[in-house]
This record gives C-alpha cells, structure tokens and sequence, in this order.
C-alpha cells in the first residue's frame, strides 16, 4: 500500500482531537407568571431579588366585589341547610313529601357549588408563585392595571442549571445522555465543574449547521449564575 494512502486511512481512523466549545448557562426553569384576570393590582408583596417558594403570594388584585359574592354565596348556604334539616324532620313526621325533601336537598347542593365558584373568583385575585426560585424582574406597580394573561412577575430557578451549546455533528454524535463532560468559566478557568448529557438536538440549527446540546449541572449551592458563558471541552 502506498505510504500516502495508509497515511490517509490512519487519520481517518484516529479519534477526533478533543475541542473547546464556548457555551451559556441557562436557568433550570423561567417562568412569566401571568395575570389570571384584568384587574388593578391592590398589593404587590416581592420585591427584585427575592427568594420565593411554591404558592408564596407575588401579589394581590383588587377583591372586593368577589369577596362579598363569596359571603353572599356562604349566607345563602346557612339558609339552605336549614331548609334541608327541617324539610328532613317534616319527612319523618309526615307532614311534607319526600319530593319536597330531596327539592331543598337539590337546592343546598346547588348552594354549595356556588360557594365553590364564588371562592375560586376570590382566589383568582391572589397570584402565587408557581414554583421555589428568584424574582427577577416585576412588571407591575400598586394601582396599575394588569390584563388578563399579562405577565406581573419573572421568577427563575437555578437550583440547577442548563449549560447550552451548539457543536458540529461529529461531536453531536459521539454523545450520549449521561455521558460527564468537564467545563469551566470562560473568563475565569480557576472555577470548573463537571455535568452531564440531557438533550441532544436531533437536527441541525438552519443558519450554523451545528446541533445544540444541553448538559445538566447540579448548582445547589448556587455557586454559578444563569446567563454566565463557559467553556467545555468534547
């Protein structure tokens, strides 16, 4: 065999030489929490930069309307029980039907849907956090109006992180889910870590032709921040 041609067969059979990727990190969620109603916010109780929890009240609509329903809807409730108990104890000394009986029945059951649906209104005025994380950016002030679905709050978690990158299809290829790979801070190499393979995107960027890909990293101690570039090596 020519010595040129075993030359290009040897390097088609040797491993890639390892690259550097530069990348960014991503927080592990971000959500836009929403408005549920139109209406004027009454309370706004975060503020930029604080930690919340799951169902931690973000903020308070005005209520005032609702919550005078939900009462009128518990009044009329009192009512109806009463009627069903004493329409109850004419059943069992014969005086009235038990047509009657079950009729206040009906109603008392009606009742109590309507308490239901009066203190869902009422709750639709609070907004809550959907998830534990940070408060990044409010939207909406005391007294100003909010939409239906027009977003009040920007929460994040960065409990964990997404490192995001964009490789060429040989790289792309030789990864596997799970699979460890090293990086570290572009701009400060003293500061590395180590995350694993999540998502290996099955088709190419149109513009670039490389695959994004997005490794895991446990960042409990919240050592790294969301939006920080970083380099790892493949």
């Amino acid at each position: 065999m020519k010595p040129h041609v075993l030359a290009t067969l040897l390097a088609l059979a040797a491993p890639a030489a390892a690259q550097e990727v530069d990348g960014l990190t991503l927080p592990w969620k971000s959500v836009l929490v929403s408005s549920p109603v139109q209406e004027i916010v009454a309370e706004v109780t975060v503020r930029e930069g604080d930690t919340v929890i799951k169902n931690q009240v973000l903020a308070r609509l005005h209520d005032e309307k609702e919550v005078a329903e939900h009462q009128r809807a518990e009044k009329i409730v009192e009512k109806r029980t009463f009627d069903a108990k004493a329409a109850t104890a004419l059943v069992a000394e014969r005086i009235t039907s038990r047509e009657k009986a079950l009729e206040t029945d009906i109603e008392l059951q009606l009742a109590r849907v309507d308490v239901e649906i009066a203190k869902r209104k009422v709750e639709e005025k609070t907004v809550r956090s959907p998830l534990d994380g940070v408060v990044v950016r409010t939207l909406k002030e005391e007294g100003e109006s909010a939409d239906r679905v027009e977003p009040l709050f920007e929460i994040i978690n960065i409990d964990r992180l997404f490192l995001q990158f964009y490789v060429e299809r040989r790289t792309a290829a030789a990864l596997k889910s799970g699979q460890e790979v090293a990086f570290w801070l572009s701009d400060d190499t003293v500061i590395k870590g180590t995350a694993t393979v999540d998502f290996i995107s099955p088709g190419a960027d149109p513009a670039s032709g490389l695959f994004r890909i997005k490794l895991l990293y446990d960042n409990a101690a919240q050592s790294l921040r969301a939006g920080v570039r970083i380099t790892a090596q493949f």
